[in-house]
């Protein structure tokens, strides 16, 4: 204060650093001249936090994108690879409290900067299985899904592709690769989530505790706003990397929409990491805190055989927020808020390919654009608002519980939003083989699913199946099947895929094997159908 000097022992507390008394709140460390000033600043901790932030949403909604891609390769169900999603969450719970009650006491900076570390670990890791398996594992996926004409009708007997000595030894090939792999990205994933949990519950804190309380709430909104684009932009990249074939310098001889497609699911994950590490390196710099005078320092506290140890002082810690009815009441809503979002949003790339019959890309870039972008919007909105407004606890609550109602109206109606089925072929008889009355001749196997479309509009499992005698490549990824004993020739329906595919090519066909349609026997083309949507 102006015109009052200090006692000498103040002027010896402050030359020594000995800083326990009063005047710690109003005179802030200095900081540091050169390069490293720039480090004590909010702003720059913020884009630095947020970056990471960012790239940690990324790769979790980059690998839902490609669990299509993974399960094709590595033949796992749906079921298999929830379970590998849910590593990451096991990863949180298992080291949330502790990692906050311990590094919430230290350096937390450098706490991020380490859990960053973790968190690139683990993405690396996941890259391990194709650097060691990729090419064995394409070959085998080749070998299955070859490129050429599906096998036609023909009444000779013929091996039993299951029975086929090579696919045989494809499959346990592929099986003895799978079971060491799963269990390899499970642990993964469980670094993964280790990692993500130093980044979000150390960094928030350390943003709220150098902002003052007016300006907390615009921070905080654009936090977790910001923190939305993240799982946004990992639906882009899976968009943009499943479009690239999983071994870059090979053509597979069929383009991306092509149901053997398999992207290249490893390569978001590489360039992911690679920006996590850098960023750990930035957030080594920073301070253990930026502006001290907005925090008073805690009280320096002797130590004392009467003071409880760390363990009975964590669980009070823990009974104190257990006991808290606001907080447990505010945990119990975001735990019912995130039970179906979280399923939804794990599977929906899965569910559009399947249900809306999107290609892969294109089902990622409908849920990274049409939802989370959305969502990221809303919550910035939402802190904006909170700062210019400042609304009532009473106010908010009922925002909340307004908010909450339109949301559960829309999942229910989301429950009838559906495309038309598959017209499927199948079988003869209710409960007998996947071969129809008239190509029971035909001596089909149950080789792998070679959908053909007829000019029916019905969908067969395979030239085989719809009694196809002759085929003919129209293009690099389409075939056309023709003399189809199961596929009524007198339909001909403008329109219809196969019906197209000849009009295209029916010029050329007329000079040298006469008019496709003419001969009684019906035409398919390789792929689905699909149905109007």
């Amino acid at each position: 204060m102006k015109g009052v000097e200090a006692t000498p022992e103040e002027q010896e507390r402050l030359a020594t650093g000995n800083n326990n008394g009063s005047l710690d709140c109003k005179l802030p460390s200095p900081q540091p001249a050169g390069p490293r000033s720039v480090f004590y600043s909010t702003r720059v901790f913020m884009l630095v936090f947020l970056s990471g932030w960012v790239l940690q949403g990324m790769f979790l909604t980059y690998f839902v994108s490609v669990t299509t891609t993974i399960e094709k390769l590595y033949r796992v169900e749906s079921r298999t690879t929830g379970t590998l999603l849910a590593a990451t969450e096991i990863g949180q719970i298992c080291t949330a409290l502790f990692l906050t009650y311990l590094a919430g006491r230290g350096h937390r900076p450098r706490w991020i900067a380490c859990m960053m570390l973790v968190l690139a670990v683990g993405v690396v890791g996941c890259v391990v299985p194709h650097m060691l398996y990729g090419t064995r594992l394409l070959d085998v996926h080749l070998d299955s899904h070859r490129v050429g004409a599906a096998p036609v009708c023909s009444q000779e007997n013929a091996t039993s592709y299951l029975c086929d000595s090579a696919h045989v030894q494809s499959t346990e090939a592929r099986s003895s690769m799978t079971a060491i792999i799963l269990p390899w990205l499970f642990f993964c994933l469980l670094v993964v989530g280790v990692g993500q949990t130093g980044i979000a519950t150390l960094g928030i804190p350390y943003v709220d505790d150098n902002v003052g309380s007016r300006q907390s709430p615009l921070y905080m909104a654009i936090t977790i706003g910001i923190r939305v684009i993240g799982p946004a932009l990992g639906f882009l990249l899976g968009a943009l990397c499943t479009r690239v074939y999983v071994d870059p310098l090979f053509d597979p001889g069929y383009e991306y929409s092509d149901p053997r497609w398999v992207g290249a699911w490893w390569l978001g994950m590489v360039f992911i990491a690679g920006f996590i590490v850098l960023l750990s390196a930035l957030m080594f710099f920073f301070p253990r805190q930026i502006k001290p005078e907005l925090l008073p320092p805690p009280p320096k506290k002797t130590q004392d055989k009467n003071d409880p140890p760390f363990f009975k002082d964590f669980f009070a810690t823990i009974k104190r927020q257990l006991t808290n009815d606001i907080l447990m009441w505010r945990t119990a809503s975001s735990v019912l808020h995130l039970m179906p979002i979280s399923g939804v949003y794990s599977f929906l790339p899965k569910y559009l390919e399947k249900q809306f019959r999107l290609p892969t890309h294109d089902a990622n870039l409908v849920s990274g654009l049409g939802g989370i972008l959305v969502m990221g919007l809303g919550i910035i909105t939402s802190g904006v608002v909170i700062v210019k407004l400042v609304p009532t606890a009473r106010q908010v609550a009922a925002w909340t519980a307004a908010t909450a109602a339109i949301y559960s109206a829309g999942m229910v109606i989301l429950m009838f939003v559906s495309c038309p089925e598959e017209s499927f072929r199948l079988l003869s008889t209710p409960g007998n083989n996947a071969t129809l009355a008239c190509s029971q001749m035909c001596n089909c196997d149950e080789g792998p699913y070679t959908p053909v479309c007829g000019q029916d509009s019905f969908t067969y499992l395979s030239p085989c199946q719809a009694g196809c005698e002759s085929s003919e490549q129209l293009d690099n990824s389409t075939w056309l099947y023709y003399n189809c004993s199961c596929i009524d020739a007198n339909i001909l329906t403008d329109g219809a895929k196969a019906i197209e595919a000849v009009k295209r090519y029916d010029a050329s066909w007329n000079a040298s094997h006469g008019p496709l349609l003419a001969g009684g026997r019906g035409v398919a083309v390789s792929g689905e159908c699909g149905a109007a949507c």
